[in-house]
């Protein structure tokens, strides 16, 4: 597996966390698992941008 396609994995992966604290928060009407899945999107976005400029 080369680097790039390892990065765009784990982007995803945390993205899809991200989705998943937010059902989390929906559904335990918790605010605070929020707040969890913003840094997760930060994070996914992070590696996927990084994939998308060649890094």
């Amino acid at each position: 597996m080369k680097r790039s396609q390892g990065l765009a994995a784990v982007g995803l992966a945390f993205l899809a966390a991200a989705v998943a604290f937010s059902a989390a928060a929906l559904l335990a009407r918790q605010p605070a698992f929020f707040g969890v899945a913003i840094a997760f999107v930060a994070l996914g976005m992070v590696f996927v941008g990084q994939v998308r400029s060649g890094r």
